[in-house]
């Protein structure tokens, strides 16, 4: 167990030992969960500067990806998010270098939307099996 200073907040974050140089390239806050329980994965939207919601297809807003929970939260529970850095796991199946988008179902998805009217936005892409690298685009419009 140690500390390093984040240079991104200026603060001292923990960390295990034995982490890799991974751990220090990643940015990660906290929000609340708002209007919909978020699962594990599932890129996120800002909705205020304290609040999140999973991402949608809907509007441009609402498909503006902030970063991807790192765990499962209802309604009123704080989540962690990553806004950027790698997550490796291994129900990561992605063909390496494929494109990861947010969809309708919330999860990320290997496919934009193609329905006119839609949002969609590259929430980042696959290292590989095991791998992503989260680093949020931004939203575009299907013409």
């Amino acid at each position: 167990m140690s500390y390093r200073l984040n240079p991104f907040t200026g603060k001292f974050d923990y960390f295990q030992a034995g982490g890799t140089a991974d751990d220090a390239n990643r940015i990660e806050v906290t929000r609340i969960v708002d209007g919909t329980a978020v699962s594990k994965y599932d890129p996120v939207s800002l909705i205020s500067a304290t609040d999140v919601i999973p991402t949608n297809v809907d509007t441009r807003n609402n498909a503006t990806c902030f970063g991807v929970a790192l765990h499962n939260a209802v309604i009123g529970e704080e989540v962690r998010i990553l806004i950027f850095g790698m997550i490796s796991d291994v129900v990561f199946t992605y063909p390496l270098n494929a494109p990861l988008y947010n969809s309708i179902a919330g999860a990320l998805s290997l496919v934009p939307t193609t329905i006119v009217g839609e949002y969609f936005c590259q929430v980042g892409k696959s290292n590989g099996t095991g791998s992503i690298l989260v680093e949020p685009g931004k939203p575009t419009e299907v013409t």
